[in-house]
């Protein structure tokens, strides 16, 4: 995980999107719609990234217990939301950046669904509230990971169901490979 991962995933999430300067940390402060929480100034997005990137590093999370690992990846998670290092995009760059350090540690993919999506931009505000008081976050990634570990279940029996299914090649004997 890098800053060059992050705005390439920004990058190619966004870049067919109006008025979103794509790849690119904002150069401006400001405001979350829909949030009283004012993110960090622009000025110290590189320093904040960095810093997040480095904790995430250094806890080894592969030696973690499946639990354990989601719940830093959702730390990470809630920390990235409450930077919003973009002008634009800063949810769906941080729903993917989550997707995709699990499948990286061997875990389902943690996928917000649309019915669930009140509680999840909840915990996403709360924690933005208890990062920009210097508090911690841990209380709200116990509670977001609680609340989304039955999706998390239902995601990692699907996957082993169609991890044990034969696939089936396209070709004129339609032969199974497995």
């Amino acid at each position: 995980m890098s800053k060059d991962l992050i705005r390439d995933i920004h990058f190619t999430l966004t870049s067919n999107i109006k008025g979103i300067v794509s790849g690119q940390f904002r150069d401006h402060d400001v405001l979350v719609a829909g949030s009283n929480t004012i993110p960090p100034s622009h000025k110290n997005i590189h320093p904040l990234i960095e810093n997040l990137l480095y904790k995430f590093a250094s806890l080894n999370i592969d030696n973690l217990s499946v639990e354990k690992k989601y719940k830093k990846i959702i730390s990470f998670h809630l920390e990235f939301e409450s930077i919003h290092p973009f002008q634009d995009g800063n949810g769906r760059t941080g729903r993917s950046l989550m997707i995709f350090q699990c499948l990286q540690h061997d875990l389902a993919p943690l996928i917000i669904k649309e019915t669930k999506r009140k509680e999840y931009i909840s915990f996403v505000s709360q924690s933005s509230e208890e990062y920009f008081k210097e508090l911690s976050v841990d209380d709200t990634t116990n509670l977001f990971y609680d609340q989304f570990k039955e999706d998390i279940i239902e995601e990692s029996k699907r996957l082993k169901i169609s991890q044990d299914e034969p696939v089936i090649e396209s070709n004129d004997d339609y032969e199974i490979v497995n």
